[in-house]
């Protein structure tokens, strides 16, 4: 159909103005489905289009200079893909919402594990930060500390850990997970 005579039918006889479109909707359902939509995202697209070409064309005094399908055809586009960026978005700000979380739940964990580990007592503390945080060889910290060799080192850290395992646990700090060893 010509712009000119959809635009006589639309302002004669409005329904079959709508029908007309909805019977060119093959092309935009294809269209919709191959970029990442559903048969029910379609209905719901063509729907907004129709009616925002309707209204645009009925009462704004719009010029149709194409074929009413093709008119209608760059409204569906135009929509799917806003509602595509909308989605995007949407995940997107989901997505920081959850990592804020994460993040906050991880800085109260490691606040609690920071006060446990303030209880361990000072030499215990710097053994286990030699070890875990700088990465020292037990003969770097047996000699750091003053122990009499790299065995006590070991022994050492060993009872640390015990030390901080029980102090957790008992503060429920980590439910279900153990310390390095």
């Amino acid at each position: 159909m010509q712009a000119e005579k959809f635009i006589d039918l639309l302002h004669k006889k409005p329904n079959k103005a709508v029908f007309y479109l909805y019977m060119k909707k093959g092309p935009i359902v294809k269209w919709i489905i191959a970029n990442n939509g559903s048969k029910e995202d379609a209905k719901d697209i063509l729907q907004d289009a129709v009616i925002l070409m309707i209204d645009k064309l009925r009462w704004s005094g719009s010029v149709l200079k194409v074929k009413p399908e093709y008119y209608l055809f760059g409204i569906v586009k135009n929509l799917w893909l806003s509602k595509l960026r909308d989605d995007k978005k949407h995940q997107f700000l989901k997505e920081q919402m959850q990592l804020h979380q994460d993040t906050k739940l991880e800085l109260i964990n490691l606040k609690g594990l920071a006060k446990e580990l303030e209880s361990l007592g000072k030499r215990c503390k710097q053994l286990l930060q030699l070890f875990y945080l700088e990465n020292h060889t037990m003969q770097q910290i047996a000699q750091v500390m003053n122990f009499r060799n790299d065995k006590v080192a070991k022994a050492m850290k060993y009872k640390c850990l015990q030390k901080a395992k029980t102090s957790v646990s008992r503060e429920n700090c980590y439910e279900n997970e153990e310390l390095p060893r």
